[in-house]
């Protein structure tokens, strides 16, 4: 075994081998990603699916991991591949307890965070809780620095710089906090301000562009109807998570639709490529 390789032998389903999963799991999408091959498992192998794992890691930690796969081989052992998570760290809100030996013991506690060390799952020491965070500040400061060298969305004037100059100022990035105002005056789109100057322009993300489908397109994109793919977005946890939709209110702050964006859309791709029966309201 390595860090980024679990073997485990035969997985009982009891509540023990229930948290040494959970926390395996967690523990290697919180440092590199890998694999666990469970060698044996009581009952039926195709009974641990993608869905079910979700739902077992998920009922366990906060934000909500995403990407488990997994795989019955011909010898009835199941491969499950976590990759490494873009949302790390995720951290245990909920215990898990097990008796041994007549004594209650617990898998983890809230406000854990366990990684992977070599060939061990373990809890998070100050060396790693800083890796996680310097590793979490690269990828947002490297999107940033994409975005803003590439953007995908049009820049616009301020209104006062409308009023005083025909040509746009330069976006100038003094710091990378953000502050996202929406444009009463048009609603498909919201401004982001990267300086700390009020009166730099600021860059109006394009919504119709970043988030082009409505529930209905959605389901027209997978030979699927309005409610299927409602249901599907809710099951999937999709809904209010700014990577997947954006909710366009009116001037009463109302909902009037939904959107979601391209990575949405493949989600629910993924999900029918490998479970086509798939039903979002059974889920």
């Amino acid at each position: 075994m390595n860090e980024d390789l679990e073997i485990k032998g035969r997985y009982s389903r009891s509540q023990h081998d229930r948290g040494a999963l959970v926390r395996t799991i967690v523990a290697m999408a919180n440092t590199h990603g890998g694999r666990i091959l469970l060698q044996s498992i009581e009952g039926d192998p195709a009974s641990l699916d993608l869905d079910r794992l979700d739902e077992m890691v998920n009922a366990y930690v906060a934000p909500q991991l995403r990407g488990i796969a997994s795989t019955v081989k011909l010898d009835g052992a199941v491969e499950i591949v976590v990759p490494e998570s873009a949302r790390k760290p995720h951290v245990f809100v909920a215990e898990l307890d097990y008796q041994l030996r007549g004594r209650t013991r617990g898998s983890f506690f809230p406000g854990q965070i366990w990684v992977r060390r070599h060939s061990r799952t373990e809890p998070a020491g100050a060396a790693d809780i800083e890796r996680i965070v310097r590793e979490a500040a690269g990828r947002v400061l490297q999107a940033l620095s994409e975005s803003i060298a590439n953007p995908a969305f049009p820049l616009h004037p301020s209104a006062k710089e409308r009023a005083s100059s025909a040509s746009v100022a330069p976006v100038t990035i003094e710091d990378v906090t953000t502050e996202a105002l929406l444009r009463t005056e048009d609603r498909a789109e919201f401004a982001v301000r990267v300086t700390t100057d009020p009166n730099a322009a600021p860059v109006n993300i394009d919504i119709n562009r970043t988030y082009p489908f409505t529930t209905s397109a959605l389901g027209d994109a997978l030979g699927k109807g309005t409610n299927w793919a409602a249901a599907a977005v809710r099951a999937l946890r999709l809904k209010n998570d700014l990577g997947y939709h954006y909710p366009v209110r009116n001037a009463d702050g109302k909902v009037v639709v939904n959107k979601y964006s391209e990575a949405a859309l493949q989600q629910l791709r993924d999900k029918l490529a490998s479970d086509p029966e798939w039903n979002p309201w059974a889920t």
